[in-house]
């Protein structure tokens, strides 16, 4: 789904901000309003404002909509701020800064901070939810370079790709599936020789951070997983293969998956695909879509990838109330950035510890 396809699908089911406000409010309190201070059901709802504003009758403590919330005292409409969800959760519909401040018409800065605080929310959910079940795992590259030197190799960053047979989801949206598969990309964090085989100490740090201490089995870097049955036949158009294309005017052309062409089937059901197929359908989203990012939040475009496929591609589920309830959670507000890259350093530290 391109960029212009998901903007009319959310043209057509959100025409208007009563309808936004409207999904909004049963996403948050699907059961009627509950206030957050001392739980209480029955609240005089104020209609003279913009935003529902509900005064309990506990308590009387009068709750916005966006009270407590990633929206939380912010001056941008409901509307748009669904219209970043709704565009961060689809498939092909996730746009950077720049595109976002001219969709909505704000500025760098505004889209620049929705986006960064619904990624920082992406992040802060998947590390609480660990691999279970039957874990295979692999390590990749990122930012691998086709030509190696010295100075270009110190750009290339170890990263892991997971993938556990069960998901665990404390929050049921429409009865999902818990057997369904669940993906992490994490960055390792080596300040160098990327390419270098990951260390058992670096792989017991990954199993400790993002695995259940109770797996079924875990495989790394397998050559063969037998709960997977990788659809060669189908897929076998998609190989560019340069010794055997037929193009006899080139003197060389490039072999290897064209993870532009197998978009469209790993997005149907990504568990047929080796977890090499689904990196680099990562990789090739975060070049295509922003260009070329920093390291320092580089890990959360990368959570934001993940997002996608444990709750969008053939899953069954819906990813945009998902990651709506996500966003209306009461307390995001709260949350301090510098605690939370504290919390990413620390884990990092422990990778460069290993390393050194």
């Amino acid at each position: 789904m391109m960029l212009k396809d998901a903007l009319e699908r959310f043209q057509s089911q959100f025409k208007t901000e009563a309808d936004c406000i409207a999904f909004m409010e049963e996403t948050r309190w699907p059961n009627g309003f509950k206030c957050p201070s001392c739980s209480c059901s029955d609240a005089y709802r104020i209609t003279t404002r913009v935003l529902p504003l509900f005064e309990c009758k506990g308590c009387n403590i009068q709750t916005s909509l966006t009270a407590n919330t990633i929206m939380h005292r912010s001056r941008t409409p409901i509307r748009k701020w669904l219209l970043t969800l709704f565009l961060v959760s689809s498939s092909e519909g996730s746009v950077n800064a720049v595109r976002l401040a001219n969709l909505l018409q704000v500025t760098y800065k505004t889209a620049w901070s929705m986006l960064h605080k619904i990624r920082r929310l992406i992040s802060r959910w998947d590390a609480g939810h660990l691999l279970s079940g039957d874990v295979e795992a692999k390590h990749e590259i990122y930012m691998k370079q086709i030509i190696v030197t010295e100075e270009r190799m110190k750009q290339e960053k170890s990263i892991i790709v997971a993938r556990g047979s069960g998901h665990a989801d404390e929050v049921s949206v429409e009865h999902e599936a818990s057997d369904r598969p669940y993906y992490k990309l994490k960055l390792v964090g080596r300040e160098s020789e990327a390419r270098k085989p990951l260390s058992d100490e670096e792989r017991q740090i990954f199993v400790e951070l993002h695995c259940q201490r109770q797996l079924c089995s875990f495989q790394f870097n397998a050559k063969s997983s037998p709960n997977r049955k990788f659809p060669y036949e189908e897929v076998k158009e998609y190989w560019v293969d340069g010794y055997h294309s037929g193009n006899t005017c080139e003197k060389y052309s490039p072999y290897g998956w064209n993870a532009a062409a197998v978009n469209a089937r790993i997005k149907e059901c990504p568990f047929l695909y080796p977890l090499s197929i689904i990196a680099a359908e990562g990789f090739r989203w975060i070049n295509e879509t922003f260009f070329g990012i920093g390291m320092k939040y580089a890990q959360s475009y990368i959570d934001e990838y993940c997002f996608r496929m444990n709750y969008g591609w053939g899953q069954g589920s819906s990813p945009l109330l998902r990651l709506s309830q996500l966003a209306l959670t009461d307390g995001n507000n709260k949350v301090d950035e510098a605690d939370s890259q504290r919390s990413v350093r620390g884990n990092l530290s422990r990778y460069n510890a290993s390393a050194a």
